[in-house]
């Protein structure tokens, strides 16, 4: 089966920039002074992030399957970066005094999108289909945040609140629900993965840089370099998965790949913010807050090995490995007498317990098939 070919756009590693400082104004959000996030807070940062994320999922399904070649789809390009740069700054930790503009830039930016798939209602190679089945999908989310954006002078705070939580999930679920006779030869898979891939590049360097601060000009400690290795371990486990482990080169419409990166985008903002809370005051909640940013990270990223070459199959005792690795390191956190030092100690040892398993696995592949 032929699989279509499509390289990343250097408009679309533009686009990326604008959600380095996105990503950045995100994690503000549960960067709470304190040893709690409040619940509510917790919950109005999961729709934020859904959002965003989202947003940034709605342009670039569209250039896989389609494309940009004409200045109208330039043109729109260019209104959803605006929408997004405006959606940035509107970001704020009282929610109350974003929720107008956040969702009345996410309005603009999904018109331009329902814009672009207007533009291919005309197409001859059977396209047609799937760009009027987008079409409606994003009519539909534009429409209730169109709502959202009438009603807000007049509704409750928890009304406006319950209404992006319905647009969030209808962003999600429509594409599974609403019937269609999907091609999926319109989907480049190996752009989908490498877009993804960069994505992910932009939180784990947003988590990289919100570690500056461990890293003292004058005082040495090793602190600093073993929060750095955690990372580096995650990032590992991130790579051998999505880069090398999954065929990128197959036919498929890749909902797992999109969904799971929700996930995991939402685990790494988490990380961020719990690593930065502990180097100022240690807690149990942010030790919980660590480890289940790693559950979170983890399942999702596991969800993948659908895309899995067949001899690298994950087998049921990978995820027993892993879920055991996870559940001794967070009762050492709880159990344990705890310092930064000691907490940092164990995420390394957890991270780099599962990245081992995972590159061992690889390898072990590697070498049953030069034999």
């Amino acid at each position: 089966m032929k699989i279509k070919e499509k390289s990343v756009g250097l408009i679309e590693l533009f686009y990326d920039l604008i959600y380095v400082y996105a990503v950045s104004n995100l994690t503000e959000i549960i960067d709470h002074e304190g040893k709690y996030i409040p619940l509510g807070v917790f919950f109005e940062y999961l729709i934020a992030s859904f959002v965003i994320v989202q947003a940034w999922l709605y342009l670039t399904n569209y250039i896989n399957r389609f494309g940009y070649s004409t200045w109208q789809e330039y043109f729109l390009i260019g209104v959803n970066m605006i929408g997004t740069l405006y959606m940035t700054n509107s970001i704020n930790a009282d929610w109350t005094k974003m929720y107008l503009p956040f969702n009345l830039s996410m309005y603009i930016m999904l018109i331009s999108i329902a814009g672009l798939y207007f533009m291919q209602f005309k197409r001859t190679d059977g396209g047609a289909a799937i760009a009027r089945y987008a079409y409606r999908v994003i009519t539909i989310v534009a429409s209730i945040y169109l709502l959202i954006i009438i009603l807000a002078w007049w509704l409750t705070f928890p009304m406006v609140m319950n209404l992006d939580v319905i647009a969030v999930a209808a962003g999600v679920v429509l594409p599974i629900v609403i019937k269609v006779d999907f091609d999926n030869k319109v989907v480049s898979f190996p752009h989908l993965v490498e877009r993804f891939e960069s994505l992910a590049i932009i939180m784990f360097g947003e988590t990289v840089v919100s570690m500056a601060d461990y890293f003292e000009l004058n005082q040495f400690s090793l602190i600093p370099m073993v929060v750095f290795l955690s990372v580096m371990m995650l990032f590992g486990s991130y790579v051998l998965q999505i880069h090398y482990v999954i065929e990128h080169r197959q036919s498929t419409r890749g909902l797992v790949l999109m969904y799971s990166h929700f996930l995991i985008v939402i685990s790494l903002n988490m990380l961020t913010a719990a690593l930065t809370a502990i180097r100022e005051e240690l807690d149990s909640f942010w030790l919980i807050f660590i480890i289940t940013s790693l559950v979170i990270f983890y399942l999702p990223l596991s969800a993948n090995s659908i895309y899995e070459k067949e001899r690298y199959s994950l087998r049921v005792s990978g995820f027993l490995i892993k879920g055991t690795i996870l559940i001794v390191g967070g009762l050492a956190w709880l159990l344990m007498p705890i310092n930064l030092g000691t907490a940092t100690g164990i995420l390394l040892v957890v991270t780099a317990s599962i990245f081992a398993y995972d590159f061992y696995q690889y390898q072990h592949q590697l070498r049953q098939i030069s034999e």
